[in-house]
């Protein structure tokens, strides 16, 4: 089992010409971009955005202080074109999870992520920090991934949240596609397996081709999230918006837990107040710039307002608060020279054994073989 997981990361980071599996056939491939396209246009058609974020855990398998629920914060949320703000707190974060620590207000521009936290529990004065992102974080406060715009891409233990479009930029393979019917819904269905996971994604033309049913479950050990919509709001101009999402949660083919996900106060489209989007009273405020390495006292705007100052090269920057994070919680080897050496295991191993092929063509034989219709 060891040698074809090392293997597939390995094939999965081959130019698509070279993969041990065919391209899809081109009727699946249509469904494919049609779903893409749908999609796309879908989550671009909201402009603006305001709205609540709550969370509610319907059932719990294990004790409340140790579930992932408590991940979930509460909050508002705010959108414009290419910027977005959030006003995030987390009642009970788990320990290990050192930026999730309290209450968070957090503006992103273009790639520009600014935070401002407020620690619970007496951890210390508040700190505001900027960093520069790889890609648009408009998810920040969980709101784009309650929505089921953005999803989980991972890549051994580390993930990321992208929307299909962006899913299908990266390494994939399209596992089949095709219609269903469920509870009299026609939708688009489209599986594809990644590196280490598989996503399925139930498409509804009646929502925009928006998600209906998302489902991610990890090749090695099962652990299966799905997520499901519940309802929607709709703004005059069309544009469509999930406001219920049920998250259910299985270890092992065991329902650990499930979260019901709600917005309110939802207002799609329409001209949001002037500087709705500036974190309020930072003015003052010591601001870290951990790109440049400065410290500076902060304007509205979280730009310097006077002079900045070095900071101690000794001093490590935190990581982007909401960007990143560990799929499990991370083991206590986490760092060791055995983690450290599994990208030349998953090499060595791909020139070694003739059977991970034979174990792709089963896979893709034990498939169905017909795409209904």
């Amino acid at each position: 089992m060891v040698v074809p997981v090392l293997f597939s990361l390995f094939a999965f980071s081959l130019p698509p010409g070279l993969r041990p599996w065919p391209p899809p056939d081109p009727r699946t491939a249509a469904l494919v971009k049609q779903a893409r396209d749908g999609n796309r246009a879908a989550i671009a058609a909201i402009r603006t955005l305001e709205c609540r974020f709550s969370h509610e855990v319907i059932s719990e398998a294990r004790p409340a202080a140790d579930t992932p629920g408590n991940w979930l914060p509460c909050g508002q949320f705010w959108r414009d074109g290419s910027a977005a703000r959030t006003a995030a707190f987390w009642q009970a974060p788990p320990r290990e999870f050192t930026t999730f620590n309290g209450t968070e207000f957090a503006t992103i521009r273009g790639n520009r992520y600014l935070a401002i936290s407020y620690h619970h529990r007496g951890k210390g004065p508040p700190e505001m920090g900027l960093w520069t992102c790889e890609q648009d974080y408009f998810h920040i406060g969980n709101v784009w991934n309650f929505c089921l715009f953005t999803h989980y891409y991972s890549w051994s233990k580390k993930l990321e949240y992208l929307t299909l479009d962006e899913i299908l930029k990266r390494p994939h393979e399209i596992w089949q596609a095709g219609w269903d019917t469920d509870d009299g819904r026609k939708l688009l269905r489209v599986e594809l397996a990644l590196p280490t996971a598989r996503l399925g994604f139930w498409l509804d033309p009646s929502l925009n081709f928006l998600i209906r049913k998302a489902v991610f479950t990890m090749w090695e050990t099962g652990f299966r999230r799905e997520y499901h919509v519940r309802d929607v709001a709709r703004s005059a101009d069309g544009a469509v918006l999930p406001v219920r999402v049920d998250q259910f949660v299985f270890e092992r083919g065991q329902l650990q837990h499930s979260i019901k996900m709600t917005l309110s106060g939802v207002t799609i489209n329409q001209p949001l107040p002037h500087n709705i989007l500036r974190i309020p009273q930072i003015t003052g405020w010591p601001c870290t710039d951990w790109d440049r390495r400065v410290t500076y006292v902060a304007d509205a705007d979280g730009d310097p307002a006077g002079p900045e100052q070095p900071i101690p090269e000794a001093r490590d920057p935190p990581p982007p608060p909401l960007v990143t994070a560990e799929l499990n919680t991370p083991s206590p080897d986490a760092q060791s020279p055995r983690a450290k050496s599994k990208w030349i295991m998953i090499l060595t191993a791909a020139g070694v054994t003739a059977g991970s092929v034979s174990y792709f063509r089963a896979r893709r034989r034990a498939r169905p073989a017909a795409i209904p219709q």
